[in-house]
């Protein structure tokens, strides 16, 4: 078959991506107080970013959940109750 004679080796540059992320802030972000959308005064770093401004706010946010819970991207944007897709 063809399967077994062509044999592609899959393989991905630099480091491995962790999913989910590792709880790094476990215990010191209450995750229940992450808005789906973060603030002007919390997402102030992000108005330097080209692009727009409510993903990256909402981005933000997801990756807060990620860190405080170590939780997949989905969950995390399931308990903010962003929207999939």
């Amino acid at each position: 078959m063809i399967r077994e004679s062509v044999r592609i080796r899959h393989g991905a540059v630099g480091p491995p991506a962790l999913f989910p992320q590792p709880a790094t802030h476990l215990g010191r972000i209450d995750p229940r107080t992450i808005p789906a959308i973060l603030p002007d005064a919390r997402a102030a770093p992000l108005d330097e970013l080209d692009a727009p401004r409510r993903q990256l706010r909402r981005d933000a946010a997801i990756r807060l959940v990620q860190t405080a819970t170590g939780r997949f991207r989905r969950s995390a944007a399931l308990h903010l109750q962003i929207p999939l897709g």
